[in-house]
C-alpha cells in the first residue's frame, strides 16, 4: 500500500505541477500563433521608450498559423492534439518551436500521437546535416542540426528557429503542390484516353449494330 500511495502522490504532483500548466502554455501558444512578442533589452526600452511605443511590438511567426512557439519546453503533443479539436484549429499546425539545451528546437507535428510519420517533415536536403553543411544547405546562419529522419532540427536562436520553420513550411508546401500537379496531370491524361476510347467503343458498337442489322435484312431477303 505504501508503494501504491507513493506512486499515486507522484502522479498527482506531476499532474498539478507539470501536466496541467503545460496545457495552459500550449493553449496560449496556439492562441498567439500568428504573432509573438518581440524581445528587446530592458535598457533599450528605457532609453527609447517613445520609439518602442511606435515600433511594431509584435512580430508574426508565420501568417499561415501553422507554426507555434512555446515559452518553455513542456509535454505538448497530447495537449496540442486535443486543443486542435477543441479550438477547431485550421489549417493544422505543422511545426513547434521550444527552447532546449541553451538552443531552440524545431519539431514536426506527427499525424497521430505516438506516430513516427509527421504532417510535414523538414526538407529532405537538410536531413542528417550539421553546422556549416546545414547552413550551406538551408541558407540560415546559426543552424545547428537536422535529424536524419527530419522530424526535428535545432538553431542557436529563437529567430533562427522560426526562420527554419518558415522556410521548411514554404518548401514543404511547394513540394506538396508539385505532387498534386503531377497527380492532376496524370488524371487529366487518363480522362483524355478514356474519352478517346469511349468514342471508339461507341463507333465499334454502332458498326456491329449496323452489321447485325444488315445480316438480318439479307437473311430475310434470301428466305422470302
Amino acid at each position: 500500500m505504501t508503494l501504491v500511495l507513493e506512486e499515486f502522490l507522484e502522479f498527482v504532483q506531476y499532474s498539478k505541477n507539470v501536466w496541467l500548466p503545460a496545457r495552459d502554455l500550449v493553449r496560449r501558444a496556439v492562441e498567439n500563433r500568428f504573432e509573438v512578442r518581440r524581445t528587446l533589452p530592458l535598457s533599450f526600452c528605457f532609453r527609447h521608450f517613445r520609439l518602442c511605443l511606435n515600433l511594431k511590438y509584435f512580430r508574426k511567426i508565420d501568417p499561415s498559423g501553422e507554426i507555434i512557439a512555446l515559452s518553455q519546453a513542456v509535454p505538448w503533443k497530447e495537449h496540442l492534439f486535443q486543443l486542435e479539436k477543441d479550438m477547431n484549429v485550421s489549417p493544422s499546425i505543422k511545426y513547434t518551436i521550444f527552447e532546449a539545451d541553451n538552443a531552440y528546437r524545431v519539431q514536426c507535428m506527427p499525424v497521430a500521437l505516438g506516430s513516427f510519420v509527421c504532417r510535414m517533415f523538414l526538407p529532405a536536403a537538410w536531413g542528417g546535416l550539421r553546422a556549416d553543411a546545414l547552413v550551406e544547405a538551408c541558407g540560415i546562419e546559426g543552424a545547428i542540426f537536422v535529424h536524419s529522419v527530419r522530424f526535428i532540427g535545432g538553431h542557436k536562436t529563437k529567430d533562427g528557429a522560426v526562420a527554419m520553420a518558415r522556410k521548411a513550411l514554404e518548401i514543404g508546401k511547394a513540394e506538396w503542390y508539385a505532387e498534386w500537379r503531377c497527380v492532376c496531370s496524370f488524371l487529366e491524361f487518363l480522362c483524355g484516353y478514356w474519352i478517346f476510347f469511349r468514342k471508339q467503343f461507341k463507333l465499334i458498337a454502332l458498326q456491329l449494330v449496323m452489321w447485325s442489322f444488315g445480316e438480318t435484312v439479307n437473311f430475310y431477303y434470301e428466305f422470302w
